[in-house]
């Protein structure tokens, strides 16, 4: 990953499996003033993220229910445009996969993470989300 360090939100996109009026957060995308991408997606082994440096992709329809993309997410209106990210830390699990992300604003740390299949993010790494051995933080 490189350094979101300083890096400013222009915008912010999620996208989600709605299936009987349930969301899952299946990804986000981060679009910054320098015209650079960060997008975080669940991975297809419902364990690790992908973290990549450009703008969400579409994924396969579901057999059940449909996706959307939109800007009016909880975590879009934390992330929105205007906040400068201070630092990024990929957050590791025990097999040295990356499963989460913590993101320093000027207001707060939030932590993006995979947790059984679904995108989650939380103002507080909760500890029922790391898998053993204990969740590792890489500088």
């Amino acid at each position: 990953m490189n350094s979101l360090q300083a890096q400013v939100i222009r915008g912010s996109r999620v996208q989600e499996h709605v299936e009987d009026d349930v969301r899952t957060l299946l990804g986000l995308e981060l679009c910054f003033d320098d015209g650079s991408w960060l997008t975080l997606r669940c991975a297809v082994d419902g364990l690790s993220l992908e973290v990549e440096p450009q703008p969400m992709r579409w994924i396969d329809v579901p057999e059940r229910g449909h996706i959307e993309v939109h800007g009016h997410h909880q975590l879009c209106r934390v992330l929105r445009p205007g906040t400068m990210l201070t630092r990024e830390q990929p957050l590791l699990g025990a097999g040295q996969h990356t499963v989460g992300v913590a993101l320093a604003t000027q207001q707060d740390d939030i932590y993006v993470f995979n947790w059984c299949g679904g995108l989650h993010f939380a103002r507080e790494l909760p500890p029922e989300i790391l898998p053993p051995p204990i969740l590792q933080v890489r500088a």
